[in-house]
């Protein structure tokens, strides 16, 4: 779930004026790793300098060495339905034999704080608060792979379906070291109306699988949305700079767009 987008430093090298801030300067470029802990790499694109030529020989692939800058993380803009819900494990860290026998069980928080995966990055974004950011979706899910909702030692989440997403947006610095500045709650994002399968290239599933176990059901309520919701298209709108376009499976069965103001993005960044 490792994100491919790379990333241009906001901060121009100069190209002699002394400014440092032209657009015919030089750019560093940058791989997201992973979203949450947020890690990268700079990328050396070889351009016949032999300086750069050094740097290709020092890590695979011409990467740079990874980065982790950040220990501390912004608190959710908003909480949702999980924050009340925490899980009492006797682990540490998961594993596939939850355990159960402990005296002194701990309180953890349902969806980890720290372990998002990566959905799609980035756009640029000026938010209500007036910091400019760029700003990323990732996303948490019920995996069968740890099932640690399973690791709860009074089993209240032991009936949970697998497979059920939640997603949330994260807002980064421009410049290095692209520290973590906002983060939204969870959210989900919607079925297709059934009318969207009359528009042109309209999926013939719009407005179908709606009901039972489609639909996200988390702590014994069923949400407007399905189960599975992956997002992997997240791009400022080609000339309109105000809005931004979502693109996300549905229950892994058809995919949807949908266009959404950037301001109300900042809301839920921002938490107004």
């Amino acid at each position: 779930n490792n994100l491919s987008n790379s990333s241009r430093d906001s901060d121009k090298k100069s190209n002699g004026s002394g400014s440092g801030s032209t657009n015919t300067g030089s750019y560093d470029y940058y791989v997201q790793i992973n979203p949450i802990p947020h890690t990268y790499r700079q990328m050396y694109i070889p351009d016949g300098q032999d300086k750069v030529q050094e740097r290709l020989n020092l890590y695979p692939r011409g990467w740079g060495e990874k980065i982790s800058p950040q220990k501390v993380l912004p608190p959710p803009s908003f909480e949702t339905i999980d924050s009340a819900n925490p899980i009492l494990t006797c682990e540490t860290n998961y594993h596939r034999t939850p355990k159960f026998n402990c005296t002194n069980p701990v309180t953890k928080p349902f969806f980890s704080d720290d372990n998002d995966h990566g959905s799609a990055c980035c756009v640029p974004m000026i938010l209500k608060d007036g910091m400019n950011v760029m700003v990323g979706i990732t996303h948490q899910k019920l995996s069968p792979l740890k099932a640690f909702w399973k690791h709860d030692v009074k089993h209240r989440y032991d009936h949970f379906g697998h497979d059920q997403f939640v997603s949330r947006f994260v807002a980064y610095s421009t410049t290095a070291p692209f520290e973590i500045v906002r983060k939204s709650g969870w959210f989900c994002l919607g079925f297709a109306h059934k009318d969207e399968s009359q528009m042109p290239s309209g999926s013939s599933l719009a407005g179908r699988n709606v009901e039972g176990a489609s639909r996200l059901t988390l702590f014994n309520e069923t949400f407007a949305c399905p189960a599975i919701h992956f997002i992997s298209t997240f791009a400022q709108v080609v000339g309109d700079d105000t809005k931004a376009i979502i693109g996300y499976g549905i229950n892994d069965c058809h995919p949807r767009l949908i266009m959404v103001h950037k301001q109300d993005i900042s809301k839920l960044l921002v938490g107004q």
